[in-house]
């Protein structure tokens, strides 16, 4: 049985670590990245399973990670009444402005639907963009896309 078991277990993880593979290939963050760099990253995603509701984080929090959605729907609530807000869906990824500045939380980010989202913690996002600074120049072309000042980013 604990053969068995422990085959499942592998073959599972396996399985998460393809389907983790195929989410971040299709994502605009790492489309300039080449096959071995993106399946580094891969190996550090951690699956979370929310129900509706569920807050990842809320405004004024600690950067925690950047995260990925899998399936379902994420909202990042406005900051203020002028901002909207931001409804995401598979392939997008959200955090990253946080893990830059190291600054606080923005936005309170929930779940409208069930949901699936791959988490990066941020001791392994730093460890990552050392080591793929592709990885880390992608991240910060796109924050500045989403209107981050590049002056902000911690060095």
């Amino acid at each position: 049985a604990a053969i068995i078991a422990s085959a499942f277990v592998r073959e599972i993880k396996r399985r998460d670590f393809l389907a983790n593979v195929k989410l971040i290939a299709a994502s605009e963050l790492f489309e300039a990245l080449d096959a071995v760099s993106c399946a580094q990253i891969a190996a550090h995603l951690e699956l979370k399973q929310v129900e509706p509701g569920t807050v990842l984080f809320r405004a004024g929090d600690p950067p925690d990670g950047l995260y990925f959605v899998s399936s379902g729907l994420i909202v990042l609530e406005p900051e203020g009444a002028d901002e909207p807000e931001l409804r995401l869906s598979r392939g997008a990824f959200f955090g990253e402005r946080a893990l830059l500045t190291r600054n606080l939380r923005r936005r309170t980010a929930r779940a409208l639907t069930p949901a699936t989202v791959l988490m990066l913690d941020d001791e392994d996002f730093r460890r990552l963009a050392a080591l793929v600074p592709a990885f880390r120049e992608r991240v910060i072309h796109v924050a500045v896309d989403r209107g981050m000042d590049d002056q902000d980013v911690e060095t």
